[in-house]
């Protein structure tokens, strides 16, 4: 059983029933945060992700493969109570590992690389 799309209204028989371009067979993420509740560490949040994309059809034709990959996220962030204000402080790194990948590549031939080790924060105020 397969659950990747397939192309279904084509009529050239060579492509009826391939997946479609850059479509892998298998992908998921999993993503887990634990915050502390009491304590001098109460409101500090850490999370951890992982994203995996397994090979991908460049084509119709299933000539040529982009490799799967898989990539590593982390987070931290911290609330606090000013007056009746919540404050939370937020930083994500995305790619923790700086690992090279193709986000995209098509047959006709742009390739799309993934971002790098991107750092992003955020303060997020709540009255």
């Amino acid at each position: 059983m397969s659950f990747a799309k397939t192309i279904a209204d084509e009529t050239d028989p060579a492509v009826v029933g391939k997946r479609l371009n850059n479509a892998p067979k298998h992908n998921g993420s999993l993503w887990t945060t634990y915050q502390f509740q009491q304590g001098d560490l109460r409101g500090l949040k850490f999370g951890v992700g992982m994203q995996a994309v397994s090979q991908r059809e460049i084509g119709f034709y299933e000539t040529a493969q982009a490799p799967g990959y898989a990539i590593m996220n982390l987070m931290a962030s911290k609330d606090w109570k000013v007056g009746q204000t919540k404050v939370t402080a937020q930083l994500n790194i995305d790619n923790l590992l700086d690992k090279t990948y193709n986000a995209s590549i098509y047959s006709y031939g742009p390739t799309y690389y993934g971002n790098p080790r991107t750092f992003m924060g955020a303060i997020n105020i709540e009255y």
